[in-house]
């Protein structure tokens, strides 16, 4: 057997082959020849080994290489995802801080409905009565009139007749357009406005906006009470809309007249016409004669100002004149006289005889009184006069009453007018009492010994009530247990009266999302939880008016809207999944899948966080717990390792960054807990200035470590660049070889063996 030991000698670059041991001639000849032929051929051999060694280092090298690119894109996407969820982080906390310190700067009446009583403890209903009154005080910001006796009950006529008349028309809506250019949509509310849309004076101007009005008839819509707001945004009533024909100022007539107006149009199913003149006037017989409160006009429990009478004014002026001249001839004053007469009645002389003494001891019953005829009430002295022609002392008077010059020229009733002498101050008692009232004569009834209700007497509601039973009463005729009652459902007087139902929190809520306090007051008010969920909502589809609500999922019923925060804590939680994926494959160490289920435990916090507060708050601290493991893992990792070759500043800055990842975690630990068992954390600013410091820590940490990447990857950038030019690098392939093996050092020596 024969064994081939060569020597390659790289310094004498010859081949030695040794002589073969001596056989036959015959027998060695032909191997001697293979020998030599085998080595004449070794260097084409060699020759082609060193190719394919060259050829399997360089696909070595290529594929260290795009192993190299692929780790810097996935070490370059796991820094910046963790910069992105970091920055989310701290847009939360200070959104957080944000809604803290508004929350401070409520009424302390909305702020106690976040309390543990509360089904869900959450601040949407608190947000929700916020952004209400925001609403609510911008509409009264636009309000130029005051409310007028008795607009509750007719806000409730009114709404009754639009919804027969909707049920006759088969639910369809008479509606216009707000101005020719956004094609938004008003729909009439009132009686007078359904009226009118059938008649031709507001029918010319119905479908134009304000702006769109001629100036001239933009001028009288104003004299009748209108505004830019009623007219295209119905908010607010025009005050004419509750007056009859004769209860216009000539100014205001004039104005309707301009419009297109008339009394027969003005009236058209809607008012009493009176078309007596001056030769209508009634006879003194007693039948004929009117009294002078007529019978059609509402009765009120206190005098009303000019003009609000039924009756034209030539026939107060002829009626009063008949009253002073002739009370008797009045149907008031035809019964018995008070005195008796002198004549004594006729008797039989053969029977006894009584007669009546010359002073009868008791009067005849009379059959109605006469002293109204005989004075003028209060309100009928003055309410010819103008505000500017009423005696300093009177005028100042009806201003402790409420009223102003507009009030009064144009016939608006203060909220005094519809109290009891008994619900009126003591400085509007006096004040009446100049004008001339009584409490008989303000209370428009006698005295008597029991007393009125009193507005603050503690009256007990009804039992046994239904939840509309106080539906047609105004606010001021509600016992005051009520007004309180309703008062903690989110009404008030001028929400009440009104009927600005849109403005009150509870009616956006489902039972089980009120409080037990409201849930308490509409128990007391006659509703229960199946009344309150089966009534039909006054506010129509429910609308959000939390800060950062977006849209809602699910049916109507649940609620269940998606909101601005709840996005970004979603995609800020998705952020830490991502990269814990990235470097669970960069490093292929399974500590890292803490990070992923901490992230995954965020993701499902966010999704809880609108409609499951509590449950919300168990995954946050889970979540938080896992980011603590990750980090503290990390930090000791890189503490105790060595690592040859490292700059000492890198180190250091990697070590720094570990440490804030630490840090953050252990701040999000503490407050995560607290917002679990403490319910009131929501309010407390320096709270959120600790969750602001904790993502401060988190967005600290994560520019670290992007710097070290960027670093490292500029340094390997200028080594590569430096092998280049020493021509360490291959001229066809541009890349860098391998490193030299120990075999390709070593000589190759060719050996005989047995």
């Amino acid at each position: 057997m024969i064994v081939e030991e060569a020597t390659t000698a790289t310094a004498a670059g010859t081949t030695e082959v040794p002589s073969p041991s001596p056989p036959t001639a015959a027998v060695t000849a032909e191997p001697i020849t293979t020998i030599v032929d085998e080595e004449q051929q070794r260097p084409s051999d060699d020759f082609d080994d060193n190719i394919s060694e060259k050829e399997k280092a360089e696909e070595e090298s290529d594929d260290e290489k795009k192993w190299c690119s692929c780790y810097d894109r996935m070490y370059f996407t796991s820094v910046a995802l963790f910069l992105l969820g970091s920055i989310l982080y701290l847009v939360l906390a200070v959104d957080d801080y944000k809604w803290a310190h508004t929350l401070l700067g409520l009424p302390m009446r909305l702020r106690v409905t976040s309390s543990p009583d509360s089904p869900h403890e959450d601040d949407d209903l608190v947000w929700m009565q916020y952004r209400l009154e925001e609403r609510y005080q911008e509409y009264l910001s636009t309000m130029t009139t005051a409310p007028a006796v008795g607009v509750r009950r007719r806000m409730m006529m009114k709404r009754r007749s639009l919804w027969e008349e909707d049920e006759d028309m088969k639910g369809v809506e008479e509606r216009r357009l707000v101005g020719s250019s956004d094609h938004a949509t008003r729909t009439a509310t009132t009686l007078e406005e359904l009226r009118k849309l059938q008649q031709t004076p507001e029918e010319l101007w119905y479908d134009l906006a304000w702006s769109e009005l001629p100036e001239e008839i933009r001028a009288a819509w104003v004299v009748l009470g209108y505004t830019e707001e009623i007219w295209d945004l119905e908010i607010g009533v025009a005050f004419s809309d509750d007056y009859d024909w004769v209860e216009l100022t000539p100014e205001m007539k004039e104005a309707a007249s301009a419009i297109g107006f008339n009394e027969e149009l003005w009236c058209e199913g809607g008012c009493d016409v009176v078309t007596a003149d001056l030769t209508d006037v009634p006879s003194l017989s007693p039948s004929e004669l009117p009294s002078l409160a007529p019978s059609t006009s509402p009765t009120t429990k206190s005098p009303t100002m000019a003009p609000v009478t039924t009756q034209p004014p030539w026939f107060l002026a002829i009626l009063q004149e008949l009253s002073s001249s002739q009370p008797t001839a009045s149907r008031l004053s035809i019964s018995p006289s008070l005195e008796p007469t002198s004549m004594s009645p006729t008797s039989n002389s053969s029977s006894p005889t009584i007669s009546p003494s010359s002073n009868p001891t008791s009067q005849p019953v009379t059959t109605s009184p006469t002293k109204e005829l005989a004075q003028p009430t209060p309100e009928e002295q003055y309410e010819d006069e103008w505000w500017r022609d009423l005696p300093p002392e009177i005028q100042a008077a009806y201003a402790t009453l409420g009223y102003n010059e507009q009030m009064w020229d144009n016939g608006i009733e203060a909220e005094s007018g519809d109290m009891y002498w008994n619900e009126l101050t003591i400085e509007m008692q006096q004040a009446a009492t100049t004008i001339g009232y009584s409490q008989e004569s303000w209370d428009d009834a006698p005295v008597s010994s029991e007393e009125p209700p009193l507005l603050n007497a503690t009256i007990l509601v009804p039992a046994n009530i239904t939840g509309d039973f106080y539906d047609d009463w105004d606010w001021n005729e509600m016992p005051t247990e009520a007004q309180q009652l309703w008062a903690k459902l989110g009404y008030n007087e001028k929400l009440w009266d009104y009927g600005h139902a849109e403005f009150v929190w509870s009616e956006y809520m489902d039972w089980n999302d009120l409080s037990i306090q409201a849930q308490d007051a509409a128990t007391k008010l006659g509703m229960n939880e199946t009344y309150w969920n089966t009534a039909e909502s006054t506010v129509g589809e429910y609308v959000s008016y939390d800060d950062d609500y977006i849209f809602p999922i699910g049916d109507e019923e649940s609620d269940i809207w998606v909101s601005q925060y709840q996005i970004i804590y979603f995609f800020a939680s998705l952020c830490f999944v991502a990269v814990g994926v990235l470097d669970l494959i960069i490093e292929k160490h399974y500590l890292h899948s803490l990070m992923i289920l901490a992230g995954l435990f965020g993701v499902l916090s966010a999704a809880f966080v609108e409609s499951d507060i509590h449950l919300s708050n168990v995954f946050s601290v889970v979540s938080v717990c896992l980011f603590f493991f990750e980090a503290a893992f990390v930090f000791l990792r890189r503490k105790h390792a060595i690592t040859e070759g490292q700059a000492i500043s890198m180190r250091r800055a990697l070590l720094l960054g570990d440490l804030c990842f630490v840090l953050a975690a252990i701040f999000d630990i503490i407050l995560a807990f607290y917002y679990a068992f403490d319910t009131t954390i929501d309010w407390d600013t320096s709270m959120m200035v600790f969750g602001i410091v904790a993502a401060l820590l988190w967005l600290l940490c994560s520019l670290i470590y992007v710097w070290a990447f960027f670093n490292e990857f500029l340094t390997n950038k200028k080594v590569l660049e430096q092998e280049g030019n020493t021509g360490n690098v291959d001229s066809e392939t541009g890349h860098s070889p391998l490193p030299p093996s120990e075999s390709e050092d070593e000589e190759i020596v060719v050996r005989e063996q047995d």
